[in-house]
C-alpha cells in the first residue's frame, strides 16, 4: 500500500520595496523636481504580476485605501495625480502573485509595506504687487 501527502503550496518571497523607502518624506524640494511619485519594487522569482495598494493614515491611526491596482506586470506604479494625496502619512504595500496560463492563481506572497509622509508648509500669506490704476473700472 502506498500513501502520499499533499503539502501546502509555499508562498512566493515578499517583494523588496525600493522607493519610497520606509519613513521617506516627500517635501517641497522633492516636489520641485518631480510631478509624480513612482513606487518601485524588486522582482520576485516566479511572480507573474504584482498588487499595489496605497493607504492614507486617518486621524484615529487607522488606514484607508486611496489607490488599489491589481495584476501589474512591471516593477513600478506611478501616481501622477498628486492632488488626490494631500499632505499626511501614508503606507504602501506590494504583494506578488504567480498565475498559470489559464489564469489560475498558483502562488502569492505576503505583502511588503513601507510608510512615508507628504509634508510641506503652505504659504503664510500671499502678497500681490500694486498693479497701479486699473483701466475699465
Amino acid at each position: 500500500e502506498r500513501t502520499f501527502e499533499i503539502l501546502p503550496v509555499p508562498n512566493l518571497e515578499k517583494p523588496i520595496l525600493s522607493f519610497p523607502v520606509e519613513n521617506f518624506v516627500i517635501d517641497k524640494s522633492y516636489l520641485k523636481k518631480n510631478r509624480s511619485i513612482e513606487f518601485k519594487w524588486n522582482s520576485v522569482k516566479n511572480a507573474t504580476s504584482y498588487n499595489f495598494v496605497l493607504y492614507r493614515q486617518n486621524s484615529d491611526g487607522t488606514y484607508s485605501s486611496v489607490i488599489s491596482e491589481k495584476n501589474i506586470s512591471g516593477l513600478s506604479y506611478k501616481v501622477k495625480k498628486l492632488s488626490s494625496l494631500d499632505i499626511g502619512a501614508f503606507r504602501w504595500t506590494v504583494s506578488a502573485s504567480s498565475y498559470a496560463k489559464d489564469e489560475f492563481l498558483l502562488q502569492e506572497s505576503p505583502a511588503s509595506s513601507a510608510d512615508f509622509e507628504i509634508k510641506f508648509e503652505l504659504p503664510k500669506e500671499i502678497q500681490t504687487m500694486n498693479q497701479g490704476p486699473m483701466y475699465g473700472e
